[in-house]
């Protein structure tokens, strides 16, 4: 009986670092494949500030000529990076060009979509900050409903 009863705790036991053993694997591998995305997120926009910065030197119409090239690469949080880094772009009127560039890009819709019915709290949260930045015609209005939302994160970041 005794012997049983070992048998079956080492079992047990073997059972257990085996599934910690794949779990940590696991982790390893999400942390591994997480940072690689981050790190292509962060070439990508590294590339479209330089592609700005760029425009910037030249004429008063280089943006809108190139609008359509960064609009079509980026996505609706690539603009939301680059609206957080706009201090590294010089000319504040080049920042009022790329506004109107960005509002005008047709992707603000599917910014108003996440920020409206995201079940993902800190992707809703990004595109409720977007929003904010943009000044959009719906954006009062998805801002409002937000503030009377249950998560207190969400709200808090429609009101900020």
């Amino acid at each position: 009986m005794e012997e049983d009863y070992f048998s079956l705790v080492r079992n047990i036991d073997a059972i257990l670092i085996a599934l910690t053993v794949f779990l940590s694997i696991t982790i390893i591998i999400y942390a591994a494949i997480n940072e690689w995305l981050v790190g292509i997120r962060y070439r990508n926009l590294w590339h479209m500030m330089s592609v700005l910065q760029t425009f910037a030197f030249k004429d008063d119409n280089s943006l809108i000529n190139g609008c359509t090239l960064i609009i079509r690469k980026a996505t609706p949080f690539e603009f939301s990076d680059i609206l957080k880094r706009q201090s590294e772009i010089p000319s504040g009127k080049f920042s009022n060009q790329l506004m109107e560039c960005i509002n005008d890009s047709g992707k603000i819709p599917g910014i108003e979509r996440i920020a409206k019915n995201s079940r993902r709290k800190w992707l809703r949260i990004e595109a409720i900050i977007m929003l904010g930045y943009l000044n959009s015609a719906n954006a009062l209005g998805i801002l409002k409903q937000s503030l009377y939302n249950r998560d207190n994160d969400i709200a808090y970041f429609s009101l900020v």
